[in-house]
């Protein structure tokens, strides 16, 4: 136990310094291209009053402010109801994101709308649901999985991402903080054993070989990475960045838990075929190695295929409800990413599956016996 912790507490302190490094990297680069002055801010309706004017329902409503340099202050505010799926309307009671506008010629002060339903507080709560449950169920191998995943998060929202906006390398950052947060999250759920190496030797291979694969994709198929909305509205604010390398970046990180999780179920697989027959051959092993994939391999492929289908969706419903022919729909080029995104996590899926059974062949059948 004691040995766990100092693990963890090693994990943590690493991923600390990366994060401030990280945002100590970012701090250095020139001042934002786009400063906003406005602000949003939590509120909560006190009271709503509705009335009717040509068909159109108007609100005044009382907000008290709970966050930002107004807190603790009561406004009023009122909006019109057009019948609108965009309509915010405002029940009393209710949680709500105000949007400031900075008032001109006067400092400080703000003038406020509405912006949207304040969703926050549910998702925290939600999260720690889940939280609970995890443990609940899992014991501590749920505990691990949350540590393992809060890690992660903390490696790609407080390192990665920081560094990318800083103008590194988004590809190499992605492979790199990739192999990292597999270390980390692989040895905090299995421990340092031969199980967690042969794992993470196979993530880092799948992960290195769809960045290969996702690089030839994307010269190929002619993707520039600027094909949705938002990635052209960065664009706009910060026009140095790779963007075709954030776009493959982006690729890595969205099958990095997929490869992961091959790897750690073929690892798991060859370690309980060697406590059970203690002389094996290394060529015996990796036939179950491969064996244990195939079996893996489709329901994985669904998983993030149906992933990247699901993120466009409504998209896709909207070209196929306009008579838009399926040719020119797979060819607009926000469809064509989230192909090349599934192929290449694919791809990655493929190669990790005999990579890791090869490694675990060669290490597993030179080991001792196993207890």
């Amino acid at each position: 136990m004691k040995r766990y912790l100092a693990l963890i507490t090693a994990y943590l302190l690493i991923a600390i310094a990366l994060t401030s490094w990280a945002q100590h990297t970012l701090s250095k680069q020139p001042t934002e291209l786009y400063e906003s002055s406005a602000i949003y801010v939590k509120a909560v309706a006190s009271e709503v009053k509705n009335s009717y004017i040509d068909d159109v329902t108007q609100q005044k409503i009382d907000f008290e402010i709970k966050s930002g340099p107004d807190k603790g202050e009561t406004i009023e505010i009122t909006q019109a109801l057009e019948d609108s799926i965009y309509d915010i309307e405002v029940a009393e009671g209710d949680k709500i994101m105000l949007y400031g506008a900075s008032t001109p010629g006067i400092e400080g002060e703000y003038e406020y709308y509405v912006q949207d339903h304040y969703h926050l507080d549910s998702l925290i709560w939600i999260g720690v649901i889940f939280v609970i449950l995890a443990i609940a169920l899992g014991g501590k191998a749920g505990i691990k999985a949350i540590l393992s995943l809060g890690i992660s998060l903390v490696m790609i929202f407080g390192v990665l991402i920081p560094l990318a906006k800083a103008g590194y390398d988004p590809v190499m950052l992605a492979i790199i903080i990739g192999i990292i947060t597999a270390i980390f999250a692989i040895t905090i759920i299995q421990g340092m054993n031969i199980s967690s190496l042969t794992a993470i030797t196979g993530t880092a291979g799948g992960l290195i070989i769809a960045a290969i694969i996702a690089s030839l994709t994307i010269h190929l198929a002619g993707l520039t990475g600027l094909s949705t909305e938002d990635s052209r509205l960065l664009s706009v604010y910060y026009p140095n960045l790779n963007y075709q390398g954030l776009f493959l970046a982006g690729i890595m990180i969205g099958a990095l838990g997929a490869i992961m999780d091959v790897a750690v179920s073929i690892s798991a697989g060859l370690i309980e075929i060697k406590k059970h027959k203690k002389r094996i051959s290394a060529g015996e092993l990796m036939t179950s190695g491969l064996n244990i994939g195939k079996d893996i391999m489709g329901s994985m492929m669904n998983t993030l295929i149906f992933a990247y289908v699901g993120a466009s969706l409504t998209i896709i419903m909207l070209f196929y409800g306009s008579g838009t022919s399926l040719i020119e729909i797979l060819n607009y080029g926000f469809i064509s990413e989230e192909i090349a995104r599934s192929l290449v996590g694919s791809f990655g899926l493929l190669a990790t599956i005999p990579l890791t059974a090869v490694i675990g062949g060669v290490i597993l059948s030179r080991a001792k016996p196993l207890k």
